[in-house]
């Protein structure tokens, strides 16, 4: 008979739930070693999980319940770090990590269970990461990601009914070629290395709006919405950064993201480039690395929509600075003269 565990929620409701089922918790399987429990006697003391109320703790044991024979995380790692091992190409490994991801659907049972209003659906990945219930997070992230795709900033917060409650000193605002007025966070305006810069040779006092030209409201909106949903950190050349990560899985929300048409993927990659918004660049030319790979040339044309007779697409506007052009046709020059 399966040993069974004491939680209480932080409005104090006590639940009994079976040990394998609540060891899907980190959180909860951590505080179990701290006690010294051995697994041996029926009912240990309480664990206290204050953060979490007695309404969604009800349904997180629930998801725990129904996942608990599932294959543990570890067990998941060592089948990566395998992959990782038999394939040198780090390129490689990005794809065969991402293609993981991306052929693991959410089952109808998780769909079910996630179909909640908005904020008992925030509630649950708030203590999933608390719990660190990584498997549950994961969903839950993913569910997230499919109700923000394609929805603006400013319908994302009526979705969510997220108030905006940041100070004028901490926002700014982004117009688009278009005349589309963007109002966002400083901190994640900065993730892009060129606002980054304007930011901080803007004149004191002087309240005016960052022109962002040959960028259409729609793209930037899209790009905004992006850079807000990735983590902050501090900048650095790509160079160094690539040698600090290790070959990684591209997320749910980042999946459901770029799963796009070609023309909108390869115009993200250009604006990460354009704007040198890293976490953009490297993650939209890892997923279209991932849509081509093992394809013949024709495969790729069909996928990419590109006819046999079309001439090379002219690069975007925004892609090449005056200087950049300039130094091009200096270095034209150049070989004409070599030659």
């Amino acid at each position: 008979m399966s040993c069974l565990v004491n939680v209480v929620s932080g409005d104090g409701k006590v639940f009994e739930v079976d040990l394998q089922a609540i060891q899907l918790s980190k959180t909860v399987k951590t505080m179990l070693e701290g006690l010294c429990f051995d697994g041996e006697q029926n009912i240990v003391e309480a664990i206290p999980l204050p953060n979490v109320c007695s309404a969604v703790l009800e349904k997180i044991l629930l998801y725990c319940e129904h996942h608990k024979n599932d294959v543990p995380e570890e067990e998941k790692n060592v089948k990566m770090k395998e992959i990782k091992e038999e394939t040198n190409n780090e390129e490689e490994q990005i794809i065969v990590y991402g293609r993981e991801e991306e052929e693991e659907e959410m089952s109808e049972w998780d769909s079910e269970f996630l179909d909640v209003d908005q904020s008992t659906l925030l509630d649950i990945i708030l203590a999933a990461n608390y719990l660190e219930i990584k498997s549950l997070l994961d969903i839950a992230c993913l569910a997230v990601a499919k109700m923000m795709k394609g929805k603006s900033a400013e319908e994302i917060r009526r979705t969510f009914n997220i108030k905006k409650d940041f100070t004028p000193e901490e926002e700014e605002q982004v117009v688009s070629s278009d005349g589309v007025v963007f109002e966002a966070e400083l901190s994640i305006l900065k993730k892009s290395r060129v606002i980054k810069e304007l930011l901080e040779k803007e004149t004191s006092g002087v309240d005016s709006a960052i022109n962002i030209e040959s960028i259409t409201g729609d793209l930037l909106g899209k790009v905004l919405l992006y850079c807000a949903n990735q983590p902050v950190y501090e900048n650095k050349p790509r160079v160094n950064r690539r040698l600090e990560r290790t070959p990684d899985v591209m997320s749910s929300f980042d999946m459901e993201f770029f799963n796009v048409d070609p023309e909108t993927l390869f115009n993200l990659i250009s604006v990460g480039i354009a704007l040198k918004i890293d976490c953009l660049l490297e993650n939209s030319s890892k997923y279209a690395a991932h849509l081509i790979r093992g394809k013949t040339g024709e495969d790729i044309r069909q996928l990419l929509e590109i006819s046999l007779d079309e001439q090379t697409s002219k690069e975007p506007d925004f892609l090449i600075s005056d200087d950049e052009e300039e130094q091009q046709k200096e270095a034209e020059q150049d070989v004409e003269m070599v030659n």
